[in-house]
């Protein structure tokens, strides 16, 4: 499984971040080997739509889920559409990844309005 994990830092041992969009970094963790990279967040500073950006990003590079501390709706929606799956953290990004490991992670849903 690949995870992408907001982070505050480039390190494990960072904070996952505030918010999935605007991120400092992502760190990609492949859960089976263990190998991770740090991916500066190119779409921290845009005005709208970063979260909706980085979900497209993530997809690209194959992640099957995403941490953060708090998502946006449109971000949510994103990262729906495209099969990936979003978890809540406030820890380290190491132990997001301990947590998601021994399913201790809550996943968080898009919850639709009926109109």
């Amino acid at each position: 499984m690949k995870i992408a994990v907001s982070s505050e830092g480039n390190e494990m041992e960072s904070k996952v971040d505030q918010v999935f969009g605007r991120c400092s970094y992502f760190i990609i963790v492949d859960t089976e080997t263990g190998a991770f990279e740090a991916k500066e967040n190119p779409f921290k500073g845009e005005p709208r739509a970063s979260g909706s950006k980085c979900a497209e990003m993530l997809s690209e590079t194959g992640v099957d889920a995403a941490i953060a501390r708090t998502f946006g709706p449109r971000a949510l929606e994103s990262l729906s559409e495209k099969g990936i799956d979003a978890y809540i953290s406030d820890k380290t990004v190491k132990q997001a990844i301990d947590e998601i490991r021994e399913g201790k992670l809550k996943k968080e849903i898009l919850e639709r309005k009926q109109i």
